[in-house]
């Protein structure tokens, strides 16, 4: 059985106000998958993996303008991810001063993203692990955030 918290809890638990927390659901930047009507009214329960979703959006939102951040979901959500309750992922900053979320996949899930959307491909993984380990050695590339 799944452990489910309520959205006030979520909120003192990630350090973020409870209006954003329900700002982000209400928009979609969040998708808590469970919910539950009480008296005509919906409230919101967070698994686990919710949990770290947001806690991983609330990081990334230091580093990533709320545009930038929506894009990276979206895009993983179009490949039919959920984006943020598993895997690794960065934010670094180029030498230009553009910023870049990267999600670190091994080389089988970035074969099979890539068969799905190859004109994207670009977009999905945007250095190889050479180029990246030597812009970060050069100084080039610059981590903001890294995750587990």
């Amino acid at each position: 059985m799944h452990t489910e918290v309520g959205a006030r809890e979520v909120a003192r638990l990630i350090g973020i106000p409870y209006r954003t927390l329900m700002h982000w659901v209400t928009t979609g930047l969040v998708t808590p998958e469970a919910s539950v009507q009480s008296k005509g009214r919906r409230r919101v329960r967070f698994r686990p993996h919710d949990i770290r979703e947001v806690r991983l959006i609330a990081e990334l939102r230091r580093h990533l303008s709320g545009p930038q951040l929506r894009e990276a979901l979206n895009y993983l959500r179009r490949l039919g991810h959920n984006p943020l309750s598993t895997g690794r992922f960065m934010v670094v900053e180029l030498y230009s001063g553009r910023k870049e979320f990267i999600k670190v996949v091994g080389s089988r899930e970035a074969i099979r993203l890539l068969r799905q959307e190859p004109a994207d491909q670009r977009a999905l993984i945007p250095y190889t692990a050479a180029e990246l380990e030597a812009g970060l050695k050069t100084g080039k590339i610059r981590v903001l955030f890294r995750s587990g």
